[in-house]
This record gives C-alpha cells, sequence and structure tokens, in this order.
C-alpha cells in the first residue's frame, strides 16, 4: 500500500512538474513572440521618422500590420490615422483589466508572473494629412505587481507648439517630461530636426523586459538614455492642469519648428462665442496678407477666427517679443499647426509664444528659423 502511494506521489510530482514546464514554455514562447512582433513594430515606425513619408509607405505598412491594426474614420490619401495594437492573448485572458492591473492582481495573474509572463501592451500609430506624414507615436506599457511602466515616444516634423514647454528643450531640439503618481511614465518628443546623435540615443529602447522572469520596476530599465537625461524637463503629476509655456528661447527657434508661418492683420477682436465653464481669451477677426512657411489652406486675403491662449504662458517669459493678446487693426505673424479633422472650420487656435508684432526685426528673425527647417527631408537624409 505505501509503495503504490509513494508510486502516485512521485507520478503526481512528474505530472505537476511536466505541467509547470509545459506552461513555463508556453508562456515564456508567447512573450517571445510578442517582443519579436514589438521590436519589429519599432523598426517599421522608425522608417517613418528617417525619412520623409507618405500615404503609399502607409499602404505597405498596412499590408504588414493590417490583422493588429485599427484606424479613425476613413484612411486615405487625404488623411489617416492608422494604430497598431499589439498584445499576448494568454495575459489578455489572465488580466482583462489592465486600468486596474495593481488593484486587482489575482492568484491567477501572481502564478502567471512567477513563470515569466508580463502584461505588455503596445500601441503604435501613423499620422498622414494631404499624403505627408503628420507624425507617429509609439507607446509601450509594461504592468506587473510593483505597478506599470509607460514610455511614449511621439514624433513630428516640428516640435512647436506639439506640448512644448521650455526653452532649453527648444534649443537641445527634443522634450522629456516625466509622470510618477500612477506608475511611472515618460514622454519623449523628437522631430524631423533633432540631432541624428540624440535621435539614436534617446530611442534606444530595452525590449528585454517583456522577456525577463523577474518584470521590470524603473523606466531607467527600458529607456535608460531618456530617464537620465540631463534635459529631462519638469515631473509633471496629476494636479498638473496645464503645461506652462516658456518664450524665452530666441524667436528664430521657434519658428525653425513652427509647421505654418502667416502674416496677419487683425480686423477686430470680439468675445468668444463659445460657451466654457472657464472664461476665455477674446477671438480676433484676421485676414492672411502673407504665408511665409507653408500655410497650404489659408489662402491670401482668406479670413480667420483666432484663438491666442495666454493663460498657459510662464510669468517669467519677459524678454521675449511674443504678444499675449491681439489689438485690432495691428499686423502680426502667426505660428500655428493646421486644424485638426473635425475641428470647427475657419477656426485657428495658437498656443503661447506664437503671435509676434510684424516688425522688421522680428521678420529677420522668422525668416532666420524657416531657413533653418530641415524638416522637408529630416537631418538623416
Amino acid at each position: 500500500m505505501a509503495h503504490k502511494l509513494i508510486s502516485a506521489a512521485r507520478y503526481s510530482a512528474i505530472a505537476l512538474a511536466t505541467l509547470v514546464c509545459a506552461l513555463f514554455a508556453f508562456v515564456q514562447i508567447q512573450q517571445h513572440l510578442l517582443r519579436h512582433r514589438a521590436e519589429q513594430l519599432f523598426n517599421d515606425i522608425q522608417a517613418f521618422q528617417l525619412h520623409p513619408s507618405n500615404f503609399a509607405d502607409l499602404q505597405k505598412f498596412q499590408q504588414r500590420w493590417g490583422s493588429h491594426a485599427d484606424y479613425e474614420g476613413k484612411c486615405d490619401i487625404t488623411h489617416c490615422i492608422y494604430d497598431v495594437e499589439l498584445t499576448d492573448s494568454v495575459d489578455e485572458f489572465v488580466h482583462p483589466n489592465r486600468e486596474s492591473y495593481r488593484e486587482q492582481f489575482s492568484w491567477l495573474a501572481r502564478i502567471y508572473e512567477l513563470i515569466g509572463g508580463h502584461a505588455d501592451g503596445i500601441i503604435a500609430t501613423v499620422r498622414l494629412d494631404g499624403d505627408h506624414l503628420w507624425g507617429t507615436e509609439y507607446d509601450f506599457t509594461h504592468y506587473s505587481s510593483y505597478g506599470f511602466l509607460r514610455e511614449f515616444i511621439c514624433f513630428s516634423p516640428h516640435l512647436f507648439p506639439h506640448g512644448l514647454i521650455q526653452s532649453d528643450q527648444l534649443r537641445k531640439g527634443y522634450a522629456i517630461t516625466r509622470a510618477s503618481n500612477m506608475g511611472e511614465v515618460l514622454f519623449l518628443h523628437i522631430s524631423a530636426q533633432t540631432d541624428p546623435r540624440d535621435f539614436k540615443r534617446l530611442t534606444a529602447l530595452k525590449f528585454d523586459c517583456m522577456t525577463r522572469i523577474k518584470p521590470c520596476v524603473l523606466a531607467s530599465d527600458i529607456m535608460p538614455e531618456v530617464a537620465n537625461d540631463p534635459f529631462r524637463g519638469r515631473d509633471l503629476d496629476d494636479n498638473t492642469l496645464h503645461y506652462l509655456f516658456d518664450c524665452d528661447a530666441p524667436t528664430a527657434l521657434f519658428a525653425r519648428e513652427a509647421e505654418n508661418v502667416a502674416e496677419i492683420v487683425v480686423l477686430d477682436v470680439h468675445p468668444d462665442t463659445n460657451t466654457y465653464e472657464v472664461p476665455q481669451p477674446d477671438e480676433a477677426r484676421v485676414r492672411v496678407l502673407r504665408k511665409l512657411n507653408n500655410a497650404k489652406p489659408q489662402a491670401i486675403s482668406s479670413e480667420w477666427e483666432v484663438h491666442l491662449d495666454d493663460e498657459n504662458l510662464a510669468p517669467q517669459s519677459t524678454s521675449s517679443p511674443a504678444v499675449r493678446s491681439l489689438i485690432a487693426g495691428q499686423r502680426y505673424l502667426i505660428l500655428f499647426t493646421q486644424p485638426f479633422p473635425g475641428q470647427e472650420p475657419g477656426h485657428l487656435y495658437l498656443e503661447p509664444c506664437s503671435a509676434y508684432p510684424a516688425t522688421d526685426a522680428v521678420f529677420s528673425e522668422i525668416n532666420k528659423g524657416i531657413a533653418m527647417d530641415t524638416s522637408g527631408g529630416g537631418p538623416w537624409e
């Protein structure tokens, strides 16, 4: 009888060990496959960043990643926002609610982590408008029982005014911000004009966190150069209602990074007609006098409603010629992005540091900045 019990125990132990080894192998295979796809997707996203791209390039990208993709609205040569999401089907079964991963860490998820399983999610986005690259994003999130790490890389032809908040970042050619209240999150914003050495250094992601037995716990485990960069911007938290723009960098640098530059004359200024909980700056009805850079939809003599944000301007920005408000009858040079699809037609929304008096000195600085703009081919061509 004892012999039978020992044999049964032995067979049970062997069966259990075999099951654990099989589960471990299965999980590791899934993790390595996801890592391989994540690396391939990142290389493809970088290809958009390293060379001027158009809709034909996006179509090749669609052929490769269509089974993982989604897109908002229509996707054609005029406009497309194309998303690719990579996940592990095993992890989705183990823990479907990633938003509360740490708070609801189940026993099944704990076992999954002990055998090397990680909840990794990758979302890549390609944005095209008018057959030209509008920007790309690569969002990598690494969840574990320790919390989560999120590394977000945003690329656009120009930095300003896509969330740039400090003049030091403008001078350097890239922007980094960090949030640590809900995990550890790093945001890297680069452009076609970022120095190639900084581009390669900062975008060197370490994907081995996806296949380690023990999960990574620090952002520096994934993006060490970004986490330790001396030019990293200030940290953000939930209490940060808005970014503060610092206009103290030379005007030429803002012009270099601006997507569009135009000279306008203000026809009249009137209260904002929309209803908001927080009072908004006055609207200005303007006429386009001259296009200095791009500004394709803004035809000469066309009229636009312009909204200039002055609340997010840092109070120490006193040395810049940038204005806080527009005055009827005056001429200005404005720096702006094209209206996003779905925005109210005929309206332009200007960030701080985006409007300057049309003086000879400012014209000289603006033209100097436009001459420095290499976004047409990028510094890698």
